[in-house]
């Protein structure tokens, strides 16, 4: 009688694990471009797109115009939509979000861009705050 317990008991476990939700398929990167300058005392940027809005299963890559910069992205709540993280890097070694967990549609995502800038003042970290959005 045991054998039959464990074999029916490994079948719903097989069952169980094949029913499973699976995160969404792997889709293109979206590029969020940013551009940041610091002349003197006078910093402008340019995040492009701003509101960087996603489908389920797409990625994030965040891209520096200046090649001398840095850049971190911080995450501003404990939600993630991507279980592969990249978060500081280089425009050579851009920071990305990938393998998006599933369930994440209609969901936002607060995150800041801190960029590492270089003027005639010395280095500066500059923040900059836009948004994320899961659409469909």
């Amino acid at each position: 009688m045991r054998p039959r317990v464990l074999v029916a008991g490994g079948l719903l476990g097989f069952v169980a694990w094949a029913c499973a939700s699976e995160p969404p398929p792997r889709g293109p990167d979206r590029e969020v471009t940013i551009q940041v300058s610091c002349v003197d005392e006078q910093v402008s940027f340019t995040v492009s797109p701003w509101r960087l809005e996603l489908n389920e299963g797409e990625g994030a890559v965040w891209t520096l115009a200046d090649a001398t910069q840095t850049i971190e992205i911080q995450k501003k709540q404990r939600a993630w939509p991507f279980s592969d993280n990249k978060l500081a890097g280089s425009r050579a070694d851009p920071p990305h979000g990938r393998a998006m967990k599933g369930g994440q549609k209609g969901k936002s995502f607060r995150y800041a861009i801190a960029v590492t800038c270089e003027g005639s003042a010395g280095a500066r970290e500059i923040v900059i705050d836009p948004e994320m959005y899961v659409r469909r």
